[in-house]
């Protein structure tokens, strides 16, 4: 089945000829998406497509779980314009006048839905991931193999292949724990993300990438990230502390066309355990040589040092927290909430915006004033199952997080 987004204008001409069966009707804004949402570019994105729409009123309701029928209706609307109006149902379960019918019958057409196999199509039963796995490969024509295993994905689940497709594909990878929950349901914000991503493709595969970030230093191969260790060969870290999936998310939040992400893997020094480090600055040479905002290491065995703990999985180093090397300006919103980004795809979006809060705490207090003896002050919360000990002292700030 081949589809092309070229039709997508095809449907704009026809959509303003032929009256289709409508949901509320798209506005500039959802009222219950800010832009503060995680998902509110891909939202806003498919808005601008006309696939995104509210459901009810002015509202997109991002985290009810999508219907399978409103699955339909996305996604025909993001391939096809070409919308069938017959009134006639091909399931036995889905009326004439269901307000997706149309979608509904286009989408077993493009064969993106199949029903039940009982003549039944489920309208109103929500998605699983699973099931959202395989439409979305059905969809936009997904190929590959996601190298590695899901844990709660048996090898004879009936979605395993479209799982480990879709995965490959790099539309989700799972929930970085090494699960993929093809039982769990599709909410309407991720079933939004999913499919922008379909659509854009691989933020890693963008022909500019190496010039907004170390590409030379990693790579990702269906769906996997790799890094270059210091004998030039492309090795996969261990996971011990990070999942590759964790891994790549806190890359993907700190991807940005307009900055520079220094991403690559340290293991030349004997005296310091192997770390894949993030460091995001203003451009190349702010990142290597000074001006950084920040910098993350992600240790991929247990750290042992005489004077910190021995069960610290990574450290973030604040330096020029809030100066724009690239604009010669301070711009601490953009930074912090790239920094807040990375530690919501490190450790879980709440307690990363609870981790972020409670260091920018420090952060405010000390940046003009940060001792300038060899006097350390500490302060340590616990996250959960993760603790945080923030370091204030020569003329910096740094965070350990210890499980």
């Amino acid at each position: 089945m081949k589809k092309t987004f070229s039709t997508l204008l095809m449907f704009v001409i026809i959509s303003s000829f032929v009256l289709l069966p409508q949901m509320a009707k798209a506005n500039s804004d959802f009222l219950d998406i800010s832009q503060n949402h995680w998902a509110y570019e891909d939202i806003q994105y498919l808005q601008g497509m006309e696939v995104a729409e509210a459901l009810t009123g002015n509202y997109f309701k991002p985290s009810e779980p999508i219907t399978r029928s409103k699955a339909a209706r996305m996604l025909v609307k993001a391939i096809s314009g070409d919308v069938n109006t017959t009134n006639v149902s091909q399931f036995s379960d889905v009326p004439n006048d269901h307000p997706d019918l149309a979608y509904i019958n286009k989408s077993k057409e493009l064969g993106i839905f199949d029903g039940y196999g009982d003549g039944n199509f489920g309208a109103e039963d929500t998605l699983s991931r699973g099931q959202m796995a395989k439409v979305l490969v059905n969809t936009f024509d997904l190929t590959g193999t996601y190298p590695k295993e899901f844990t709660d994905v048996r090898n004879d689940h009936w979605a395993r292949d479209y799982i480990k497709t879709l995965a490959a594909s790099e539309v989700t990878i799972g929930y970085g724990n090494g699960k993929f929950g093809a039982a769990d349901q599709t909410t309407r914000a991720h079933m939004a993300t999913f499919i922008t991503r379909a659509i854009k493709g691989s933020v890693f595969q963008d022909r500019d990438l190496y010039l907004y970030a170390s590409s030379d230093d990693f790579k990702v191969d269906q769906g996997v990230m790799y890094f270059k260790d210091s004998s030039g060969n492309w090795i996969l870290p261990s996971e011990k502390h990070f999942s590759n999936a964790t891994v790549m998310n806190a890359a993907r939040s700190l991807l940005d066309e307009d900055r520079y992400l220094l991403l690559n893997y340290n293991d030349w020094n004997d005296s310091i355990p192997n770390a894949i480090s993030y460091t995001f600055a203003g451009n190349p040479v702010a990142a290597k040589y000074g001006n950084k905002p920040f910098t993350i290491h992600l240790y991929t065995e247990q750290k042992h040092t005489k004077d910190r703990a021995s069960d610290i999985v990574a450290t973030l180093f604040l330096e020029y927290m809030w100066y724009d090397a690239q604009t010669d300006t301070f711009n601490p919103v953009f930074f912090g909430e790239k920094l807040q980004g990375s530690l919501e795809a490190l450790f879980g979006t709440q307690k990363g915006k609870n981790m972020y809060q409670y260091i920018m705490e420090f952060h405010k207090e000390y940046q003009y004033n940060v001792p300038k003896t060899n006097e350390e002050k500490t302060f340590s919360k616990a996250f959960g199952s993760t603790k945080v000990t923030v370091f204030v002292a020569n003329s910096a700030i740094y965070v350990d997080f210890s499980k």
